[in-house]
């Protein structure tokens, strides 16, 4: 397992640039949370670190060659297929057993065969979250993973969180610092056109 490094990256779209000279360490086996106002560039990052983008010059180290978990700002769910069914196509690896065990611990067992559309935003969010941690990998880029979730439920699903990801690479984005403070870990803040 090796650290998650962007080495002096620069990104523009077309002309207008997002990142410049960027160098930041995302230690392995810790939980990292970038912060920053909204626009400043974080979503690219998160991009970059997916390979959905490609730096324009600079390099990004230690991005395992299984890839990553990854939770998107948006739920992407498959609308005409029920949670349990959404989970199962995504996470083949994980038997229906582990995966309604996640359901139930995240209070949403009793919802395995809604479709999506049946369940309120917070729901959702979270079978996003099960969905981005039950795949076995080494480092998980999570964006906004807690956003429509009331208090209550955010605590509970930041502690599952963490026990489910012990020991991995995490790389956490949010503006919420109440969010920051309860994962704990490395806070790394986000400043205009680089750090």
């Amino acid at each position: 397992m090796n650290d998650l490094i962007f080495d002096q990256v620069f990104f523009s779209y077309e002309d207008k640039p997002v990142l410049q000279d960027v160098t930041m360490t995302f230690p392995a086996g810790q939980i990292s949370i970038l912060m920053g106002r909204s626009g400043i560039g974080k979503t690219t990052m998160f991009r970059l670190a997916t390979g959905l983008l490609r730096p324009k010059k600079g390099h990004i180290w230690g991005i395992p060659e299984k890839g990553a978990g990854v939770l998107f700002q948006e739920d992407r769910l498959f609308p005409y297929y029920s949670i349990i069914e959404n989970l199962k196509l995504c996470v083949p690896e994980r038997s229906e057993e582990e995966l309604m065990g996640m359901l139930e611990d995240l209070g949403l067992a009793q919802e395995a065969h809604s479709l999506p559309g049946a369940l309120s935003g917070g729901m959702r969010r979270r079978v996003a979250l099960i969905r981005a941690a039950a795949v076995d990998r080494e480092l998980y880029l999570l964006d906004e993973p807690f956003n429509g979730l009331d208090e209550e439920t955010k605590i509970w699903t930041i502690q599952w969180l963490k026990e489910k990801l012990a020991g991995k690479t995490v790389v956490i984005i949010t503006h919420q610092a109440a969010d920051a403070q309860m994962l704990g870990g490395n806070i790394l803040q986000f400043e205009e056109k680089g750090v």
